[in-house]
């Protein structure tokens, strides 16, 4: 069985990777944490006569997401796998989702309002009407 995680640098993601370890654990799962660069095209055109900068870019977003949710990971004992993509997040994790044939995909809750989520768009719940297997999205627990 595969869960896989979308993460990115925010503290959801650390929500969500600790969900789905915990689930990796309880089920015996491999759980597979993607985390996808998207650079709007506008960005890759101005960046692409300065392709030092566009790598060092991704390489940054890349090294903070690992080294947020890397911990969570690494003390885990799921069977963990790291993968990086390039594509837009939920399109991305979707389509990964589909090619390991994974049971689930857990993300994080960005907790946006109605109004927030209309204009910037939502990751969970783009994967919640596109994936193929069961989204969980996780949220931290309020006292």
């Amino acid at each position: 069985m595969v869960i896989v995680l979308g993460v990115d640098d925010s503290d959801n993601s650390e929500i969500a990777a600790k969900r789905a370890v915990a689930l990796g654990e309880a089920l015996d799962a491999e759980v597979h944490a993607v985390h996808t660069v998207h650079v709007a095209p506008t960005v890759v055109s101005a960046l692409s006569t300065v392709p030092d900068s566009f790598t060092e870019f991704v390489a940054a977003e890349r090294e903070a997401v690992w080294t947020r949710v890397g911990p969570i990971l690494d003390g885990s004992t799921a069977r963990v796998k790291r993968i990086d993509l390039d594509g837009y997040p939920p399109d991305t994790v979707a389509q990964y989702a589909d090619e390991v044939e994974a049971a689930m995909i857990v993300v994080g809750s960005r907790g946006r309002g109605g109004i927030a989520s209309l204009v910037l768009g939502s990751t969970s719940q783009r994967l919640i009407h596109i994936a193929n297997c069961d989204v969980l999205v996780a949220r931290e627990r309020k006292a």
